[in-house]
């Protein structure tokens, strides 16, 4: 039995705003697990494909990115949360 040519377009739509889960790995610079962590939380967006397999949502996985990048931003270089002592 083929693939018809209906899945395939929803393949193509699903993949151009989607990642594998390697992919999501390497975007984000974590291990599998922890992709599957912040998928659990629902941090992370995913679809299923026609074909069974998982995929994350590219906006969601920026939205991880850019609250990682903001609570590194709010530490200093020497790794030590940034606060105000009110003086």
């Amino acid at each position: 039995m083929g693939i018809d040519q209906r899945t395939f377009d929803a393949l193509d739509r699903i993949e151009a705003r989607s990642l594998s889960l390697a992919q999501a790995c390497t975007a984000l610079h974590v291990s599998r697990r922890t992709v599957y962590y912040l998928i659990k939380e629902g941090r992370l967006a995913t679809v299923r494909t026609p074909l069974g397999s998982q995929r994350v949502l590219v906006e969601s996985l920026r939205a991880v990115r850019m609250e990682r990048e903001a609570r590194l931003a709010d530490r200093g270089s020497d790794g030590f949360r940034r606060v105000s002592c009110g003086n």
